[in-house]
């Protein structure tokens, strides 16, 4: 099946334009996963230090 000429050049842009929006997607999905996950981490580093001071006070 061939595309009248006009019309591909609009197609191929706006499949470009799909795909780079995807990448995009993907990266700030990414990006949130890791804020996320180093925000639990912060929290359960302060958490453990929260503990150890706690024993330390305790003896």
């Amino acid at each position: 099946m061939k595309y009248p000429r006009p019309t591909s050049p609009l197609v191929l842009t706006s499949s470009v334009e799909m795909t780079i929006s995807k990448s995009q997607r993907i990266q700030r999905d990414w990006s949130l996963r890791l804020e996320v996950l180093s925000i639990s981490v912060m929290k359960w580093k302060r958490k453990k230090t929260a503990r150890l001071r706690f024993y330390d006070s305790e003896f």
